[in-house]
């Protein structure tokens, strides 16, 4: 160990009774980051969800009412998502120190998570535009197999005479597609 600071006191498994506060104070401010974390998801879920209801009223009711509650939905979301990460942000300094100050006192990198994985390594944007990527393929994905499905029933129409596209636009005409 460096430099001792002050009295040190052993717990009955020896640890460091100030080592054993500044776990604790670890694990708390950990806790911190996934409720936050967790907070952040269920803003966005019914941040989410609500653009549903939105775009209803846009299609149905209002299109400058809805276009005015799709601002205020995206601001107050926004609004919410830097509030957070300001707090997990201030959170993910103190762990910093935490850390540091743990492995300096063991003299063992013991904890390193926030140090190798943390914020302060990764941001919210690379965390964002990775979660993206995933959506995005997968409309892609979806996006192709409907025009390929498209294009099969389009040239089966033409050549084979199937009549597929007669039989389904009738149906696509009631769901107003």
């Amino acid at each position: 160990m460096s430099e001792q600071r002050g009295l040190v006191c052993q717990t009955p498994n020896g640890i460091d009774t100030k080592i054993a506060v500044l776990l604790s104070e670890y694990s708390t401010l950990r806790d911190e980051v996934l409720q936050r974390d967790t907070a952040l998801n269920q803003v966005l879920t019914v941040a989410g969800a609500s653009v549903v209801g939105v775009v209803t009223i846009m299609l149905t009711y209002s299109l400058q009412l809805g276009t005015y509650l799709l601002i205020f939905l995206l601001l107050f979301s926004y609004w919410v998502f830097r509030l957070i990460e300001f707090d997990t942000l201030h959170i993910a300094k103190r762990l910093l120190e935490l850390e540091a100050d743990i492995n300096e006192r063991t003299g063992e990198r013991l904890l390193v998570w926030e140090t190798n994985h943390g914020l302060f390594k990764v941001s919210y944007a690379p965390r964002f535009w990775y979660a993206f990527r995933a959506l995005l393929g997968f409309a892609v994905v979806v996006i192709g197999f409907v025009v390929v499905v498209g294009v099969a029933a389009f040239v089966l129409d033409a050549y084979a005479g199937t009549h597929i596209i007669g039989q389904i636009m009738p149906w696509l005409q009631r769901l107003r597609l």
